[in-house]
Formats: C-alpha cells, structure tokens, sequence
C-alpha cells in the first residue's frame, strides 16, 4: 500500500531485467487504476507523478497497476 503526501506527488516504480543490451531496457506504463488520469508515468525510469490536484472526497484512493516491458523482440 502506497500512501502519498502532499509534500512528495511523486514515486518511482522499479523492476530489473537480466537480460544484456537492448534486451535489458524498460519500459513502464500505468495499465490500471489511472481514474481520471491523475497520474502521469514517465516511461523510462518509472517515476510516477501526480497530473493535478487530487480531491480526496471525490475519489479517496487509488490502487495503480503499474507494467514494465522490455525490449525483447520475438
């Protein structure tokens, strides 16, 4: 469970990869959760920030799912 705080709108989301080369690059998206759009991901190193102001009586949680993919290629 992830609690944010008007001092710190943001976090990073991490994942590791043990693949070598292009393979090894991430990429992260927000695929869950984003109602509103409230958050914005920053596709290459995870970090997640709030978009705008969130009103906690309109929607008083949120659970994000977050996915990381690499650069494999079949």
């Amino acid at each position: 469970k992830l609690t944010m705080r008007s001092y710190n709108p943001s976090f990073k989301v991490k994942a590791d990869d043990s693949d070598e080369g292009s393979n090894s690059l991430l990429s992260y998206s927000i695929v869950s959760g984003n109602l509103q759009n409230a958050f914005t991901i920053n596709e290459s190193t995870g970090e997640v920030q709030v978009a705008g102001d969130l009103d906690r009586e309109n929607i008083h949680q949120f659970v994000l799912g977050v996915e990381a993919k690499d650069g494999e290629t079949f």
